[in-house]
């Protein structure tokens, strides 16, 4: 099929304040028809010289709009496009964009326009607004938050000491406290959060409506320590990652529906995060230091990508093409083409413990645990 090319002009017509048609002194030349003409169009009349112009007038402002709308979506593109390939292949810490924080952060996810990030001081969330780099809200009243999740109205923080906090995501105030559950991570099925508790243990199913625990699923790891860290959730199943103590490194499938668990897959040691690409599962493996994807139909793992001694794979990031891993013990972030399991650009960053990673649309957030503040790194 060939490609048909843009007209150089687009259709101007007549407006009323510019164009008067002549000899017409005090006719307006562009008369909007009324709705039930609109309804019903032209039948047999004579077409009024006004209707005509309207509509002719009409279509050319729309062709004008969508004609301007075009060049600012793709003078924008353009921009970035230029900024991914500076910061792409020739990467360098110092002409990354960094937005300070007065504390380092454990977690950080992107929700309602904004970047959220739980901090290493063991009380605060931190809002960020994207497009100023600025700090907008400074929550302490949490303990010790970790990972977190939005259920399109309130932010649900996972507290490490066992509980969960629902927080209204515009003021920061913390409108219910699950009790026994909570820890590290936390995600949502679209109806429910999905998060370790205690009595008695096992993965709670919480409803967002009434915030009581609707099921309790007992998870078996294939050993005999039980230490989940993440969760995520592929459309059908929730995936477990259990960190283990020495033995039982496994990834557990849950299914929402039966509230049982169906699967458990063998993984490397201490695995620590979880991801969903929208076709494959990808856990990073944090002492064994490798980065596992699974199939989640066969429940299998179908590639490895191997990294040094000492990288500590650890949360990860999606931008909907690549898959990004922040590498806790070597100061890197990595980007893998989920298709090929392979590494495309291995990006050094400014020293102090890459952990917490979200996606703004355009821009790969990064945060630090022992440095006070966020890489933000051009994504496409």
């Amino acid at each position: 099929m060939s490609i048909i090319s843009k007209p150089s002009k687009l259709p101007r017509w007549a407006d009323a304040a510019t164009d008067p048609i002549p000899g017409s002194t005090g006719i307006h030349p562009i008369t909007e028809p009324s709705e039930a003409k609109k309804d019903q169009g032209w039948i047999i009349e004579k077409q009024p010289l006004g209707i005509l112009n309207w509509l002719q007038n009409l279509t050319y402002q729309w062709m004008l709009s969508l004609d301007s709308e075009n060049n600012r979506k793709f003078g924008r593109l353009r921009a970035n496009l230029k900024q991914a390939t500076e910061f792409g292949m020739a990467y360098s810490a110092s002409r990354d964009p960094k937005v300070p924080i007065p504390h380092g952060i454990e977690y950080a996810i992107f929700a309602a326009g904004y970047i959220f990030g739980s901090s290493t001081n063991g009380t605060t969330v931190y809002k960020i607004d994207p497009n100023t780099n600025l700090v907008v809200a400074t929550w302490a009243v949490f303990s010790s938050p970790h990972g977190m999740a939005f259920d399109g109205t309130y932010l649900w923080v996972s507290n490490y000491t066992g509980t969960i906090s629902v927080v209204n995501i515009d003021t920061g105030a913390i409108v219910h406290t699950v009790t026994n559950a909570g820890g590290q991570g936390i995600c949502f099925d679209g109806t429910h959060m999905w998060a370790f508790g205690t009595t008695p243990t096992g993965l709670k199913k919480i409803n967002i409506s009434t915030y009581a625990v609707d099921a309790t699923v007992t998870l078996t790891t294939g050993g005999d320590d039980l230490d989940p860290h993440d969760f995520v959730f592929d459309g059908l199943y929730v995936w477990c990652a259990n960190y283990g103590l020495s033995v039982g490194y496994s990834v557990m499938k849950v299914d929402v529906a039966t509230n049982l668990q169906v699967a458990v897959i063998t993984a490397g040691t201490a695995p620590d995060r979880l991801l969903f690409d929208g076709t494959h599962v990808w856990v990073s493996n944090r002492v064994s230091d490798n980065i596992m994807k699974i199939d989640p139909v066969t429940d299998t793992v179908v590639a490895t990508v191997a990294l040094t001694g000492g990288d500590n794979p650890i949360y990860f990031g999606f931008d909907g093409r690549y898959v990004w891993c922040a590498l806790e013990g070597s100061d890197k972030v990595v980007r893998i083409d989920p298709l090929t399991a392979t590494i495309t650009h291995t990006l050094t960053i400014t020293t102090g413990d890459p952990r917490g990673m979200a996606f703004d649309g355009i821009y790969m957030w990064c945060g630090l645990s022992s440095a006070n503040f966020f890489h933000k790194i051009p994504a496409i």
